[in-house]
């Protein structure tokens, strides 16, 4: 067997060095693996991070949409209120007037 002489001095036969080299093979295989699955779990959460910011913008600007409706209501809401007032003010003179007329 043909043999060659490592860096520390010991001897490997060319046997030993394709074992050495298929393992390293195995290795680099399984690495890469890693790396792929890892990458594809990087889309996926960049995915979903992108997914949930746009998820919030549109939470936020509902939220915005709700809150100026609420304004809308209120002032109409006081506008009605403020009527009812005057009305009920106008029916209160009438009836102290006609209080009034009859006596």
């Amino acid at each position: 067997a043909a043999t060659t002489t490592a860096a520390g001095g010991g001897m490997f036969t060319i046997h030993e060095k394709h074992e050495f080299m298929q393992r390293l093979m195995n290795i680099v295989h399984a690495q890469y693996g890693n790396i792929v699955a890892l990458q594809k779990q990087v889309q996926f959460y960049e995915w979903l991070s992108r997914t949930h910011s746009h998820q919030r913008r549109e939470s936020e600007t509902s939220v915005m949409s709700l809150e100026c409706q609420m304004h809308v209501y209120r002032r109409h809401l006081q506008r009605v209120k403020h009527e009812h007032e005057q009305q009920h003010s106008v029916i209160q003179q009438h009836l102290v007037s006609r209080k009034q007329l009859a006596q």
